[in-house]
């Protein structure tokens, strides 16, 4: 395993992505920022309590089916082991969520991965911390592309790396 960098290389490689201009649409999903039309399907997602804070968000993104919020993606910098950022390059952390009534249909690992597909135009690598007894998240992170490179004794860290054109 390679040895890690040093703290001031991994705050130049933790890059909270700004997601304000992210519109990505396929077949029924769309990912997009929160705006204040969502309140009533976002009170569906999860408690109105955290609407205000999610609408003014720049690094949060909404999932949407057909105009219903089913989920959210957030990227983050406050990462749990420092160990993540082991590679060479940018990146960014992501962590999602679905609404219950809509888990084990896809929905989360198309979104993961086409998020990523639009990030890794930019960035080197994607990156997610799971918790090791999260199965389902652990699921999405293969089912969206995602490789398993290290784990501890809490967390599975997983990445996907921007391809080389040939």
């Amino acid at each position: 395993m390679r040895s890690l960098r040093s703290d001031n290389h991994l705050e130049n490689m933790i890059i909270k992505n700004n997601f304000t201009k992210i519109y990505i649409e396929k077949d029924n999903l769309t990912i997009r920022r929160i705006t204040s039309r969502d309140r009533d399907t976002f009170s569906d997602y999860t408690s109105i309590d955290h609407f205000e804070e999610a609408l003014n968000s720049s690094n949060t993104l909404g999932i949407f089916i057909q105009n219903e919020m089913v989920g959210a993606i957030v990227s983050y910098s406050d990462v749990k082991s420092k160990k993540i950022f082991s590679e060479e390059g940018s990146g960014t952390v992501l962590g999602y969520s679905c609404r219950k009534d809509k888990r084990n249909r896809g929905i989360m690992s198309a979104s993961i991965s086409l998020l990523s597909d639009h990030l890794l135009e930019e960035l080197d690598h994607v990156y997610l911390e799971i918790r090791r007894d999260n199965l389902p998240s652990i699921h999405v992170a293969y089912n969206a592309g995602f490789e398993k490179y290290d784990e501890d004794e809490e967390m599975l860290y997983f990445i996907r790396r921007r391809t080389k054109a040939a």
